[in-house]
């Protein structure tokens, strides 16, 4: 009985090195399209097809967001990540509107295990 619970024990610790091990943010950069300017935290990006990079300074999230349409155009907001039940089967936008203002509260994109909110 003491080896059965060993042994299961075991299997336990590997399967959570191995799932300790899978990134949470699965993705080096994805296209996102904002139809609509949008405010992102303090920051108001304007509509259009954006390159879109996680990076970390210390230990904070930052969402980059490069306008395709102009090269040296980028914006940096910091974000939080909130874990998901499982990985995210497509990209969602969350949004909520403050009076006239279209706000991005969110993105998840497929393959990622986690949500990132602003």
């Amino acid at each position: 009985m003491r080896k059965i619970a060993i042994v299961i024990l075991g299997i336990l610790v590997v399967g959570l090195l191995a799932s300790a091990d899978e990134p949470m943010v699965t993705w080096k950069a994805k296209d996102l399209e904002l139809t609509q300017t949008a405010r992102v935290g303090t920051t108001v990006l304007p509509a259009g097809k954006y390159r879109v990079t996680h990076e970390m300074e210390g230990s904070t999230h930052i969402m980059v967001f490069k306008l395709e349409s102009k090269a040296k155009t980028s914006f940096r907001v910091p974000c939080t990540l909130q874990p998901l039940a499982a990985k995210a089967r497509g990209d969602e936008q969350h949004f909520r509107t403050e009076g006239k203002e279209h706000v991005l509260i969110a993105l998840v994109f497929a393959g990622d295990r986690v949500k990132h909110s602003f």
